[in-house]
C-alpha cells in the first residue's frame, strides 16, 4: 500500500499506489488498483500477455493543475477545470506505446482558436506515443526516438519524433509538425506549424505565449508527456506555412494571405502575399529588434490607423529599426506612390554628455533616417526624430500640384503648377499620427503655373482657402470671373508658421496675369475655420501688380512700402485694388469688403 511507481512513458510518478496483484505462473493480473497521477487520482488494470507485453489501462479525471505539472507546456496555464480521460499502455520488449482519449468535457480553455473551449463543450482528444526503430547503430550508440500523434477536436492534429542519445537523459525534441486543418508533414529538422483556414488571430497567440506563468508551471524538470515550447531551443529552426482568409497580425487584418517563414536562430525569414502587402520580410530580434522588408505593396486602410498609432502610444522603445522599400503604399485609401524608409532607435545622449545615460536613466528615441515617398505627380523628403514628441524636416517636390492633390484625394482643386514646399514640424505622439492641436512649425512654398479650380465648398479643405473662389459673390461683374472660373496663377509663394495647430502668414501673395492677390491672417487646422484679410490688385497699368507681388514675396527694407505707395498712387490701380475680410467655416465662408483708405505701407504692416 502506498507504492510509488516511476516509468518514463506516464511521464510522472504513480503514488500511492494501492490494490491487489494476482499471481499465477509467470502471469501477473490486477483490477482496481488506485494511485495518483501528479495529485490526481486514476484506476488501473491489467496484467501480463504473450511475448512478454504488458498491458495496462488506466482511467481517471485530470485537473487542469495536473495537466500543467505533467506537460511542463507554459500554454497550459491557459486551461480550467477537469476532464475525465483513459490511457492504455502496451509495454514489450521493443518499448512502451502509450495511447491516451478523452472528450475533454469539463475542461475549459482561454487559448485562442482553433483550441480555444467553453468546459461543456466536446473536444476529442487523441494521443499516441509509440517507439519507433534506434538511429545510428545498435547498444550504446543507438539513438533512442519516438513518435508522438495527436488531434484535437476535427481541426488540429501534432506529429513529433523525439530522440535521445544518452539512456540517463530525458527525450528531446527532434522534429515536430503542427497543422490546422492540413495533414501534418514532418520537417527534416526542427518544428513545422502548417495553417489551412478562415482565420486565425496570430496577435491572440502572441499574447498567449508572451503571458507570465504564475503557477511557475513548467519551470523545473522535463516533461515525457509530449513535445512542449521548451523543447525547442532558439537555435532550433522553424518554418511557418500558412494559408487563411483573414490573420490578425501586428494590430493589422490581412486578407487572403499566403505566408512561407522560417527562424534561424535570432532571425525570421518570410514571402507575404495579402491583398495589403506582398513581399519580403526579415526580422531580427538582436536588441530593439530590426525590420526589413522589400515590398511590392504595403497598404494601411484608415480603420487601422488609430490602431496603430495606440499600439505605439507607450513610446518609441517599442519600435525597432526598420528599413522597408514599398513600390505602392496606400495609407487611408491615398496612392501615395513608393516608399522608402529607414530609421533606427537609439539612445540619447544629454547636450555636453560624452556618453549616454546609466541603463537605468536611458531615454531611446527613434530616429527617422530616411522618408522617401515618390509619385510622378510629387517626391517628399523628411527626416526626423521621436521621442515624447515627433520632430520632422522635409521638402516636397513637386512635378504637378493638381495630380498630387488627386492622390490626396482632394480632385479637382488645382490644375498643373510645380514647385516645392520645405519646412520643419512638430506634434506630440507618434510619427503615424498628427495631432492637431499640438501641431507647429513651418512652410515655405513656391509654386508656379498653376490654376485654382472651382470646387464643391468645403471639399477641398484647406485648399478652398486659397483658391478664393467666394469672392466672385461680392465683386463687380467685370472682375469676378477673374475668380469664378478659377485663378491662374504663375506664381505662388509665401511663408506660413504654425502654432497649436493655427496656421498664420503675413506674406502669402499669388500673381496671375490678370491681378495679383496677397492672403494675411490665419486659418485653424483643427476647427476648419479661417481669419483672413486678402488684397487683390488688377494688372491694370504697366506691371504694377507684378511689382506689388515681387514686394510681398521679398519686403526688402523700404521697398514694400515704397512699391505700395507706387501702386495705390495710381488712378486706376487705387479704382479698382480690392480688400476682403474673410473669416467663418473654411466650407461656408463670411466675405466682407472693406472700406480702403489710402495706405503708407502694404496691407497689415
Amino acid at each position: 500500500a502506498g507504492a510509488t511507481l516511476d516509468y518514463e512513458p506516464v511521464g510522472a510518478p504513480l503514488e500511492a499506489i494501492t490494490g491487489r496483484l494476482q499471481f499465477t505462473g509467470n502471469s501477473l493480473a490486477f483490477n482496481g488498483v488506485r494511485a495518483r497521477l501528479v495529485n490526481a487520482p486514476m484506476i488501473l488494470a491489467g496484467g501480463t500477455r504473450e511475448g512478454g507485453r504488458m498491458q495496462l489501462t488506466a482511467e481517471g479525471r485530470m485537473t487542469a493543475e495536473s495537466l500543467r505539472l505533467l506537460s511542463g507546456e507554459p500554454l497550459s496555464r491557459h486551461l480550467s477545470g477537469s476532464t475525465a480521460y483513459k490511457a492504455d499502455i502496451d509495454l514489450g520488449p521493443g518499448g512502451a506505446k502509450v495511447s491516451v482519449t478523452s472528450d475533454l468535457v469539463g475542461l475549459g480553455s482561454a487559448l485562442p482558436a482553433p483550441v480555444g473551449k467553453a468546459p461543456d463543450a466536446r473536444m476529442p482528444l487523441a494521443l499516441t506515443i509509440s517507439p519507433i526503430e534506434p538511429r545510428g547503430g545498435n547498444g550504446a550508440t543507438a539513438v533512442a526516438a519516438e513518435r508522438i500523434e495527436a488531434s484535437v477536436g476535427d481541426e488540429v492534429q501534432l506529429l513529433a519524433e523525439r530522440e535521445r542519445s544518452d539512456a540517463r537523459r530525458p527525450m528531446q525534441l527532434a522534429r515536430a509538425a503542427l497543422a490546422v486543418n492540413r495533414q501534418p508533414t514532418l520537417p527534416d529538422a526542427g518544428v513545422a506549424l502548417q495553417f489551412t483556414g478562415q482565420r486565425i488571430d496570430l496577435d491572440a497567440w502572441t499574447d498567449a505565449v508572451a503571458q507570465p506563468d504564475a503557477s511557475g508551471a513548467g519551470s523545473a524538470g522535463d516533461s515525457a508527456g509530449g513535445p512542449t515550447v521548451r523543447d525547442a531551443p532558439p537555435t532550433m529552426p522553424i518554418t511557418v506555412s500558412l494559408l487563411a482568409d483573414e490573420v490578425r497580425v501586428a494590430g493589422r487584418n490581412l486578407s487572403k494571405v499566403v505566408l512561407g517563414a522560417s527562424r534561424h536562430e535570432n532571425q525570421w525569414l518570410a514571402n507575404l502575399s495579402a491583398q495589403q502587402i506582398n513581399g519580403f520580410l526579415t526580422w531580427n530580434s538582436r536588441f530593439a529588434g530590426r525590420l526589413t522588408a522589400r515590398l511590392g505593396r504595403l497598404e494601411i486602410p484608415r480603420s487601422e490607423q488609430q490602431e496603430i498609432a495606440a499600439t505605439l502610444s507607450t513610446g518609441p522603445t517599442t519600435l525597432p529599426a526598420m528599413d522597408i522599400e514599398a513600390k505602392q503604399f496606400v495609407l487611408g485609401g491615398l496612392d501615395l506612390g513608393a516608399l522608402k524608409l529607414v530609421a533606427r532607435n537609439s539612445l540619447v545622449r544629454a547636450p555636453g554628455e560624452a556618453q549616454p545615460a546609466p541603463r537605468g536613466r536611458r531615454q531611446r528615441v527613434w530616429r527617422l533616417e530616411t522618408l522617401r515617398l515618390t509619385n510622378p505627380a510629387a517626391e517628399l523628403d523628411a527626416t526626423g526624430v521621436w521621442d515624447r514628441a515627433t520632430d520632422l524636416r522635409y521638402t516636397l517636390r513637386i512635378h504637378d500640384a493638381g495630380a498630387f492633390l488627386d492622390r490626396l484625394q482632394l480632385e479637382g482643386a488645382v490644375r498643373g503648377g510645380s514647385g516645392e514646399l520645405a519646412g520643419e514640424l512638430r506634434w506630440n505622439g507618434t510619427p503615424f499620427s498628427m495631432d492637431l492641436p499640438t501641431l507647429a512649425g513651418h512652410l515655405d512654398i513656391k509654386v508656379r503655373s498653376g490654376q485654382f479650380l472651382k470646387v464643391e465648398p468645403g471639399a477641398a479643405k484647406l485648399i478652398g482657402v486659397l483658391n478664393l473662389q467666394a469672392l466672385p459673390r461680392i465683386l463687380s461683374l467685370d472682375f469676378r470671373d477673374i475668380f469664378a472660373r478659377g485663378f491662374a496663377f504663375d506664381e505662388l509663394g509665401g511663408i506660413v508658421d504654425i502654432d497649436q495647430g493655427v496656421a498664420r502668414t503675413d506674406s502669402l501673395a499669388m500673381r496671375g496675369l490678370q491681378a495679383v492677390v496677397r492672403i494675411k491672417g490665419e486659418a485653424d487646422l483643427r476647427a476648419s475655420t479661417q481669419d483672413l484679410r486678402v488684397l487683390v490688385i488688377p494688372e491694370l497699368s504697366g506691371g504694377l501688380a507684378t511689382l506689388a507681388y515681387a514686394a510681398i514675396v521679398n519686403p526688402a527694407v523700404g521697398l514694400g512700402a515704397f512699391l505700395a505707395q507706387s501702386i495705390f498712387s495710381q488712378p486706376l490701380s487705387k479704382a479698382f485694388a480690392h480688400e476682403f475680410e474673410i473669416t467663418g467655416s473654411w466650407a461656408n465662408p463670411t466675405v466682407i469688403q472693406r472700406r480702403r483708405e489710402p495706405l503708407a505701407t502694404p496691407m497689415g504692416e
